[in-house]
């Protein structure tokens, strides 16, 4: 059965909607919740008015019978805002499946030739593992990854947030930046340097989470809305005209940042300028959501075939073939669920009702994204990488990030000040510990001013979507 897509598209309020059995989604709400509360409540005292008006002696038939139009009316558009409302949001609207993507780009999206589970998993063929796996999570034990370098860094710290024009209260529920460093030591060296109990080991290594707490019920929609609109994204982008047809789109595993690779990024005269060495830096490792690369022809035939079940004969395998990649792809996508908004003071309730907005994808690339982005390129040894902001009914914006070789070696500097000041001087740093820097401070202007300087390098209006009648992706909510 053939897929059936669409690209997104904006839809006038209508009362005849999932309630017949129609397949049509809802308007979205172009800005935020507060605009579904406001006009709920206009329609609300408009009805109170109407309603009194009626109740008077008022006998003129014909104006009678306008107002009961009326209050039908506003009836029907307050059951549609209805449906923009819920606890269960469904995560899965409008989302493009793997399949999907593979029978509509067969020589241009290349998926992960999984490494067999028989096969042990090594520093050299990680990046064949697939993302979200068991064996995936292993290997990020015990090291810094990509999305979590900004912390590591202390860009969420208070006064360095401050500096960043960053919200401190910014994923505040996450690990700090002193636990980050802290989980990396062996449980040996946290007895001995740190004087901490099995107890606090155990909670820093394998800390125990509430999952049906207000924070992981609202984290867990918005990681799981990104992943599964992920290949949204990438439809979007191969339907586009932002790169060449001979362009293929590969799916990557996790990339382990080894000595041998770090000195194939930079000359050993660049890395002691910068007073680096692989045993000063902390253990670090990256998945990116793609690598491009171009694709090799032979009389017009691709260079991979799509198998009878689902894969695809990889066209990278070896380390040789790896540096043919040339640049890394990084996929948000913000999700559409946002929850409401609760007073400050006010009681926090057990768990959070969700609105669904008209989101937008950035203008401009958020900070704390850039050092995710350079740790990539450093692992796979490109030189650029491209930021796709995509949305479910606002388009996708594309920006394109080239490497600074300088940046990146002064991104591994404080790493590995961080990194030696915990493992090596036993130092249980504080917030901001090198806020009094003039060098960190400089950083910190540095990356700031990097991603204000990088345009949108293509704005794609309208993204792809899935628009069948696949049940568990057709309405908003559960």
């Amino acid at each position: 059965m053939t897929p059936s897509f669409s690209q997104s598209s904006e839809l006038s309020f209508s009362s005849s909607s999932q309630e017949n059995g129609s397949s049509s989604s809802p308007t979205p709400l172009d800005s935020s919740s507060s605009s579904m509360t406001t006009l709920i409540t206009s329609i609300e005292q408009q009805l109170s008015k109407l309603t009194i008006r009626r109740d008077d002696d008022y006998h003129d038939v014909e104006r009678q019978q306008q107002e009961e139009e009326i209050i039908v009316e506003l009836s029907q558009q307050q059951q549609v805002f209805s449906r923009f409302e819920g606890i269960s949001p469904n995560v899965k609207w409008k989302a493009i499946y793997h399949e999907q993507v593979l029978e509509e780009f067969p020589a241009r999206y290349c998926p992960l030739e999984y490494l067999d589970e028989a096969t042990p998993v090594s520093e050299d063929n990680s990046h064949l593992v697939p993302q979200r796996s068991q064996r995936w999570r292993e290997l990020r034990q015990n090291r810094l990854t990509a999305s979590n370098i900004s912390r590591a860094l202390g860009f969420f710290n208070p006064k360095a947030s401050k500096k960043l024009k960053l919200s401190f209260s910014q994923n505040a529920h996450e690990q700090t930046t002193r636990e980050m460093y802290k989980s990396l030591l062996s449980r040996e060296e946290l007895k001995t340097v740190f004087k901490m109990s099995e107890e606090e080991i155990e909670k820093l290594k394998n800390p125990i989470v509430n999952e049906e707490s207000y924070d992981e019920i609202v984290k867990r929609v918005f990681t799981e809305w990104g992943s599964l609109h992920e290949l949204n994204c990438v439809s979007t982008l191969l339907e586009s005209d932002l790169f060449d047809q001979d362009v293929t789109f590969c799916e990557a595993g996790f990339y382990v940042i080894t000595e041998k690779k770090l000195s194939k990024v930079f000359t050993k005269q660049e890395l002691e300028e910068y007073q680096l060495s692989f045993e000063k830096i902390p253990p670090l490792g990256a998945s990116p959501d793609g690598l491009l690369k171009k694709l090799n022809r032979t009389n017009g035939t691709k260079i991979h075939q799509v198998l009878e079940n689902g894969k695809s004969d990889h066209p990278y395998s070896t380390e040789e073939e790896e540096d043919e990649f040339f640049s890394c792809v990084e996929i948000k996508c913000p999700t559409c669920f946002v929850p409401k908004y609760v007073k400050k003071g006010a009681l926090i309730p057990s768990r959070p009702t969700f609105s669904y907005i008209c989101k937008k994808p950035h203008d401009t690339i958020p900070v704390y994204y850039l050092t995710q982005m350079y740790t990539q390129m450093i692992a796979t040894n490109t030189r650029q990488c491209y930021f796709c902001s995509w949305t479910a009914t606002k388009g996708c914006h594309v920006f394109k990030v080239e490497f600074d070789r300088k940046y990146a070696l002064e991104m591994l500097y404080w790493l590995s000040k961080y990194y030696q000041v915990v493992k090596y001087n036993g130092v249980d740093i504080a917030d901001d510990y090198f806020i009094t820097s003039e060098r960190y401070l400089k950083f910190l202007e540095w990356s700031l001013k990097i991603v204000n300087n990088i345009p949108v390098e293509k704005e794609i209006p309208k993204s792809r979507v899935y628009d069948g009648q696949d049940s568990e992706r057709k309405n908003l909510f559960n």
